[in-house]
């Protein structure tokens, strides 16, 4: 078995963002994929792919996910998608690109510098520098310059970015890799456990720290940033003891514990009280709940040991029990019923009036929504919903909008009324992934797996991708660009005439954040109070240009 030594470049983003770190050989590409993020600090919830310069390709979905697909290899290659090894590609290459997120395009530059001859290696970073760039914030274009030119609009956001990019931390990442990774080597530990000597539902609670010894097993850094999370001032001066025990008030307070986890989404909660019963050893834990446990140890309500057993401590578990139920419940339903507004409206328009989003609600429901509220249910947002980003006071925001062309989707919206569905179809966009399919994008589907021989999967796929970038306002070239990047076959002229055609029909039945929600051809005919003499706007898009050079 070999070990590779390694060095991950993040492209085009500055200061520079880097790690030299130790892989094990023999895994799959998905495996490797899934270490070149926890590196490197992204989630890994995005598509990725892997190129050489000698023409080989693959990419594939996240573990974990429903199609995890690592099949776009070049078949002339005559291998079998990434599934295979990473060896052959390592040994017959001095570096490649890896590809995070095909929307956004993080490009990094791999160096393989070493191999070597080893056994039972876990994934391990030996230096690095630089603070990973936040998700789905476009891009490094798009991020660089929200960095260094931001506008008085985008100010608020450039501020929250800064804020939420921590400072690289080699000890802490590594400690994180050999929780998540340590399964893979063959250590006692396993080996006891494979072989039945050790029963992990053993662990005896009892035996388990509790919430001060917990929190004294911090860095004093540490317990400020906890402070910090839950509004704390004061802390200068204070001694670690006293930051501890003022944490333990807050903490084991069923009010503020009942405001603070009822915008949690049910499969995170159901993960907290099963993990209550039940500490676990890290390495036997799925990626998904290493990211909730993950989001309740930022809270203070979950533990790591020296052992790599989360734990919830008995103080913690008290308060979750003694915590009015009733209110509880009711606390969620009513801010799970707001985030999915909030949702449904950054999806469907991209952009919205904050006063529109709250009278959208207070028309479908009962119990009226103020400011308030609204802000403060958003910020309990669970970090994987962070789709919502509040703008300068007056706009609710997706964060998955180019930064760059805010101001001009702004623009384009000004003027122009609300699509407005029923409640039932309008929370529907609450769905990150959902997009009103008409029958021309369907068209669109169609020709691609028989005219460019395009896998359901794929076509599928891109189909998706086409019309949200659509959706968010790109243009006619963006989806050339698209086309190229998924390596659709060239079409020849009969095919290109075919496939403009059918665009163009799907491109004027899509919804539009640039028409807050309307198609075009449902802006053909009505009257825009911004248009002059009344005139009608023909928002019909022709695509032009479309022979391809």
């Amino acid at each position: 078995m070999y070990a590779y030594q390694i060095k991950i470049s993040l492209e085009d983003v500055v200061p520079p963002v880097w790690r030299r770190a130790i892989i094990p050989g023999g895994i799959s590409f998905s495996r490797m994929a899934a270490m070149l993020n926890d590196i490197m600090g992204w989630s890994g919830t995005h598509l990725y792919a892997l190129v050489t310069s000698s023409g080989f390709h693959v990419s594939g979905a996240p573990e974990g996910a429903e199609e995890e697909l690592d099949d776009f290899v070049l078949e002339k290659q005559g291998m079998t998608g990434g599934r295979q090894a990473i060896d052959e590609v390592f040994c017959n290459n001095k570096s490649f690109l890896y590809i995070y997120d095909l929307g956004d395009s993080w490009e990094h530059r791999v160096e393989i510098e070493k191999r070597e001859e080893t056994e039972g290696v876990c994934p391990r970073i030996l230096m690095g520098e630089g603070s990973c760039p936040p998700e789905d914030c476009g891009g490094a274009a798009a991020f660089m310059e929200l960095m260094e030119r931001p506008s008085d609009v985008e100010q608020d956001l450039a501020d929250m970015y800064r804020e939420e990019m921590e400072p690289f931390d080699l000890d802490r990442t590594n400690d994180f890799l050999k929780a998540v990774y340590g399964g893979e080597m063959l250590s006692d530990l396993q080996e006891a456990i494979r072989g039945g000597d050790l029963d992990l539902m053993s662990v005896d609670p009892n035996l388990l720290p509790g919430l001060s010894e917990s929190l004294m097993s911090y860095r004093a850094a540490d317990l400020k940033a906890l402070w910090k999370k839950w509004g704390m001032k004061g802390y200068s001066g204070l001694r670690k003891q006293d930051l501890a025990d003022r944490l333990v008030d807050v903490l084991t307070d069923p009010d503020t514990m009942s405001g603070e986890l009822c915008a949690i989404r049910e499969e995170s909660l159901a993960f907290f009280e099963t993990l209550q019963e039940n500490p676990v050893y890290a390495f036997e834990l799925t990626r998904e709940a290493h990211a909730q446990a993950g989001l309740f140890m930022e809270k203070g309500y979950v533990f790591l040991t020296e052992e790599l057993i989360f734990f919830v401590p008995k103080e913690i578990k008290e308060c979750y029990r003694r915590m009015n139920r009733a209110v509880f419940e009711e606390k969620r339903r009513r801010a799970r019923r707001i985030l999915d507004y909030c949702m449904a409206a950054v999806n469907l328009y991209g952009i919205v009036e904050i006063d529109k989003l709250i009278e959208i609600f207070n028309g479908q429901n009962e119990t009226p929504l103020e400011k308030g509220e609204l802000f403060a249910v958003l910020a309990l947002q669970e970090d994987e919903e962070e789709r919502c980003v509040v703008c300068g006071l007056a706009y609710l925001c997706d964060s998955a909008i180019q930064w760059d062309i805010f101001d001009a989707i702004l623009q384009e919206q000004m003027g122009k009324t609300y699509y407005v569905p029923r409640q039932e179809a309008f929370l529907r966009y609450a769905d990150p992934d959902y997009c009103e399919k008409p029958l021309a994008w369907k068209a669109v589907e169609r020709f691609f797996k028989k005219e460019m021989r395009l896998k359901d999967f794929d076509a599928e796929f891109l189909c998706h991708e086409l019309q949200m970038i659509v959706h968010v306002g790109g243009n006619p070239d963006a989806v050339f660009e698209a086309l190229d990047e998924f390596q659709v076959p060239e079409p020849t002229e009969r095919q290109m005439i075919q496939m403009a055609d059918l665009l163009m029909d799907a491109w004027n039945c899509t919804r539009m954040v640039t028409n807050r929600g309307f198609t075009p051809n449902e802006m053909k005919g009505m009257e825009s109070p911004c248009a002059k003499g009344g005139e009608i706007p023909d928002n019909i898009i022709p695509f032009p240009g479309l022979q391809k050079e």
